[in-house]
This record gives C-alpha cells, sequence and structure tokens, in this order.
C-alpha cells in the first residue's frame, strides 16, 4: 500500500512517517495539454477541409455533396419556423399542468413530456 500512495503522488499519507509533504506544480504540464488539444481541434478541421476537397474531384461525390448541402439549407429553414412552434407548445403545457401533473413540473421535464406525446410513447 504504501508503494502504490507514492507511485500516484498521494503526499499526505507520508506525514504520518515522519517525512516531509511535498507537492508538485503541474501548471506547465496542463497548459501544454490544453494547447495540445487545440492545436489537435485545429489540424483535425483541416483534415476534414482537404478531405472533403479532394472528395470533390469525383463526379458522384460532389453530386451527394450538393445534395447533402441544398437539403441542409432547407431543413434550416423548416427549423427556423418549426422550432418556436414545438417551443409555444411546451411553454403552454408547462402553464396548464405544472400545478396539477408532476410529468409537467420543471420546463423541461414538460418539453419531454410534450415531445414523448408527439411520437406516441404516452
Amino acid at each position: 500500500r504504501w508503494l502504490y500512495t507514492v507511485s500516484i503522488g498521494y503526499q499526505p499519507l507520508l506525514r504520518s512517517q515522519g517525512q516531509s509533504v511535498r507537492f508538485m506544480d503541474e501548471s506547465t504540464s496542463i497548459y501544454y495539454y490544453r494547447q495540445n488539444i487545440v492545436m489537435e481541434a485545429f489540424l483535425l478541421m483541416f483534415v476534414v477541409y482537404r478531405f472533403g476537397y479532394f472528395m470533390r474531384l469525383n463526379r458522384f461525390v460532389f453530386l451527394i455533396w450538393q445534395t447533402i448541402v441544398r437539403s441542409f439549407w432547407r431543413f434550416l429553414r423548416f427549423l427556423i419556423i418549426f422550432t418556436p412552434i414545438v417551443f409555444g407548445f411546451f411553454l403552454v403545457a408547462h402553464k396548464i399542468w405544472a400545478p396539477t401533473t408532476p410529468e409537467f413540473r420543471t420546463f423541461w421535464s414538460s418539453a419531454t413530456t410534450v415531445l414523448m406525446v408527439l411520437v406516441g410513447d404516452l
């Protein structure tokens, strides 16, 4: 057990054995670790962009990509109209049934219950 506590750096147990407590400053390694994560994110972004650029060289992939882009913009326009309506349903259900029904006590539980009703699970 003593070897395990020393190997993981748990220093307060060493105080009972007459040794001083030492703390290691890991702020520089944490800083470099966070910088590494940020750089990996940018690297992944550039790799995905380059992969998508090279996939446009193939005619069939280009057509599929253009179809996905056009459908995304149509779906976005649909969401702009649909989202406020659904949030209105959430709010109305919460205001009507919150005092009496436990499923509608909070706004987010009301949203979950309304979505379950729309799907047909409740």
